[in-house]
């Protein structure tokens, strides 16, 4: 390489900016000449699903081919997208099929919502967005992840009538997954939360009446279960601390009911998880520490310490740290939890900024001002 080439690629990259990339990319985006993924290995810009959407575009013309050609094309993806295990709690066992075939689910949902006359979804469709925002939810790819829920809740809504119980039970699990992500966009996307948990438990309390826990079948209990979890655990940041603990019992009573209970142990490992919150709250050190570890026990024994729940159990040691004062602790747990979610999620994972963020908090609270900046 001559010195004069040398020097150009030097002044390249000194003037490619993750800023100036970032904008670069967003003008072909807007443009619709390419998609990007953002991965925990880096970013993806990919051109050839956009080809596959502009030919699907074109198709808005002549409705009823459009219909059965996106009617195939679900149809595959379908086949090729794995089924979400609603019971097990953080099942990663069809991890690479997602990973491979989720930019067709993306690029699909793309050509759906754009589509002008709307394209009517049907249940192939829901239950492939419900899967995929599952996989995403396990995963923290958040972004993707709401527009997919979101779009399940609306096809879901509109097969009610014509598709219960496939269309009311995607339909909950989307609403499941829409409140996780909203959980972390601040203020306004937690009192989302908030009102998406509570109007998923009542739309199962009219759907089952007084239907006993004893005479619902497995599923049924567990997604009552989650109900009442995910919506005990959205009220905790509100401050409606006892409120919630009385709520988590009744997730827990319903998880009981189920009798493959290795199944669900991910999912009672969480309860117990947000019940040693509630416990540091209250200042109980000792039960608050104790159920925090029974909690990571039981989900390092059903999902193994690589698996992201787990990475999750130790941000809530860690927060517990925090709430009884041992700010040392929680500064221990954030940097060693820091170095798993950058290898999970990569340097700008929401997940990777947010432990950075309770990192920084902790140093400024234990008085070390330059690590916290």
């Amino acid at each position: 390489m001559s010195i004069g080439a040398a020097k150009f690629l030097f002044d390249y990259r000194q003037l490619l900016t993750i800023a100036r990339f970032n904008e670069a990319v967003a003008i072909l985006r807007e443009r619709h000449l390419v998609e990007r993924d953002l991965t925990p290995t880096g970013s993806n810009l990919r051109t050839h699903r956009v080809l596959q959407r502009t030919i699907l575009h074109r198709l808005d013309g002549d409705v009823e081919r459009r219909t059965f050609i996106f009617g195939e094309v679900t149809g595959m993806i379908r086949k090729a997208f794995p089924e979400a295990n609603i019971a097990k709690r953080g099942d990663l066992s069809q991890l690479h099929r997602c990973e491979k075939y989720i930019s067709q689910v993306i690029s699909t949902h793309k050509a759906f919502v754009q589509s002008n006359p709307r394209a009517k979804g049907d249940l192939t469709l829901l239950t492939i967005l419900r899967d995929s925002a599952y996989f995403l939810m396990n995963n923290g790819y958040q972004v993707d992840g709401i527009s997919l829920s979101e779009t399940g809740i609306e096809i879901g809504k509109s097969l009610l009538d014509s598709h219960r119980p496939q269309a009311f039970y995607a339909l909950l699990d989307c609403i499941s997954c829409l409140g996780v992500f909203n959980e972390w966009l601040g203020t306004e996307g937690r009192l989302r939360a908030v009102h998406l948990t509570s109007d998923s438990l009542d739309m199962l309390k009219a759907h089952f009446g007084r239907v006993p826990p004893e005479d619902l079948n497995e599923l049924e209990k567990i997604r009552y279960g989650r109900a009442e979890h995910d919506y005990g655990v959205k009220i905790i940041h509100f401050n409606r601390t006892e409120e919630s603990d009385k709520i988590l019992d009744k997730a827990r009573y319903y998880y009981s009911k189920v009798e493959d209970q290795a199944a669900i142990t991910s999912r009672i490992a969480n309860v117990i998880s947000f019940k040693a919150l509630i416990s540091a709250t209250r200042q109980d050190a000792r039960t608050a520490l104790k159920l925090s570890q029974e909690s990571l026990d039981m989900t390092s024994a059903v999902l193994g310490q690589d698996n992201p729940l787990y990475a999750q159990g130790m941000n809530g040691k860690a927060m517990i740290s925090f709430t009884i004062g041992d700010i040392k602790q929680a500064i221990v747990i954030y940097e060693g939890l820091l170095q798993t979610r950058l290898r999970l999620g990569g340097k700008s994972g929401h997940d990777t900024l947010s432990c950075q963020y309770n990192l920084a908090v902790c140093h400024q609270n234990n008085g070390s001002l330059e690590k916290a900046e």
